[in-house]
């Protein structure tokens, strides 16, 4: 995150880090980088392990009398605990971590290429699996996400559907037949 990259909001986060994730490998934040993937697996998995922290910095940073830092902490901070937020993320690694052998294969030098589609075609199957399953697997990352949440006094809740559209153009389409 660019929020913690100036040293004064960096070292609180650090400081969160060591007291809160303290069994953690990752000792800062990796920026997401916009053409390696196998960079953006890494940053999502970090951000998710040191996720706990964040929100303890962020926390701690709402608390100064600093006029510029604060109201960007308290956005931020209102952002990620969104559940929503939180969801998102989870099924983002879980997606990422299923593309990482492709990507890092595709990365090496001297790749054969009947064996980069046979990793690309693995890595299909493996989506189309879980598309098959997608119940019993959304189910597993939400639950994943529930223990977070209760683990951080935020609430999550399903949001309400309507049975019926106010407007005229726009179809009410059952949850199931979006999937």
């Amino acid at each position: 995150m660019l929020f913690f990259k100036y040293p004064k909001k960096n070292n609180v986060l650090s400081e969160s880090i060591a007291r809160v994730c303290s069994s953690s490998t990752h000792s800062r934040l990796k920026l997401l980088c916009p053409t390696r993937w196998v960079d953006r697996h890494d940053s999502i998995i970090i951000f998710l392990e040191l996720f706990d922290a964040i929100v303890d910095s962020l926390s701690e940073v709402c608390t100064w009398l600093d006029k510029d830092a604060p109201p960007g902490a308290y956005q931020l901070l209102c952002a990620i605990r969104q559940p929503e937020f939180i969801l998102a993320t989870y099924i983002l690694g879980h997606v990422l971590s299923l593309s990482l052998p492709l990507s890092k294969f595709l990365q090496t030098k001297n790749i054969d290429l009947v064996e980069a589609i046979q990793t690309a075609d693995n890595v299909v199957n493996i989506i189309k699996q879980l598309r098959l399953n997608d119940k019993n697997e959304f189910k597993i990352i939400f639950n994943n996400v529930k223990s977070k949440c209760d683990a951080l006094n935020i609430e999550i809740s399903i949001p309400r559907t309507a049975n019926k559209q106010n407007k005229p153009n726009t179809p009410n389409q059952d949850r199931k037949s979006v999937v």
